[in-house]
């Protein structure tokens, strides 16, 4: 396709568009590409070829048009980046309502003991990466409020799966050995279709 299109004061002849999510996210964002393309007239390009830290300081560095980013990260670069909020998310299911707004649950194998979060002191814990909201800081968060100091303190091994598929594919391969925190409004959640939460999510 071929074409141009203004954007503010600026025509671009194509519409870069990336994500920093979960590879499960890559089939959205190519829609919502060839969507935009087909409404603005324009082309557009989805970059998936580069590894995520790369993509993510593509809006810092103007590289970009459009990028899907988690919202810890939005707001880190609001202070250094120009960027600009265009739509956030609003998720389906009654806990929402309507609001653009999503949760840390816990996840753990449906036949573990856990029933709730007091009970996995001691347990294996597996999150995504360091930087993440839902998968790590607000773990961290949560256990440091409570005096409890952060996971290290508190879980018997603390483990960097590097994704959220990964930590869910650490659940099933260990079964009731690990544990992790995953965003639910991530198709990342939709994996763990053989597990459950244990104490509802964190807040």
């Amino acid at each position: 396709m071929t074409g141009s299109g203004d954007i503010g004061d600026t025509t671009v002849e194509q519409l870069l568009i990336t994500s920093c999510m979960a590879p499960i996210a890559d089939r959205f964002v190519q829609a919502l590409a060839d969507y935009l393309s087909r409404r603005m007239g324009i082309a557009t390009r989805f970059v998936d070829d580069i590894s995520w830290q790369e993509r993510e300081k593509w809006p810092d560095e103007g590289c970009v048009h459009l990028c899907w980013l988690c919202g810890l990260p939005y707001i880190w670069k609001t202070h250094d980046a120009m960027i600009e909020l265009l739509a956030a998310p609003v998720m389906q299911g009654s806990r929402y309502e309507q609001r653009p707004i999503y949760f840390s649950d816990v996840v753990v194998h449906r036949d573990s003991p856990f029933l709730s979060f007091a009970q996995l002191r001691g347990a294996s814990w597996a999150y995504n990466e360091p930087r993440s909201h839902s998968g790590h800081l607000l773990t961290r968060y949560y256990l440091e409020t409570r005096g409890e100091g952060g996971p290290e303190g508190y879980f018997g091994a603390v483990i960097a799966a590097g994704s959220h598929q990964r930590a869910l594919e650490l659940i099933l391969a260990c079964r009731a050995q690990h544990v992790t925190p995953v965003a639910r409004d991530a198709p990342a959640a939709s994996q763990a279709a053989q597990g459950r939460t244990a104490a509802g999510e964190i807040s």
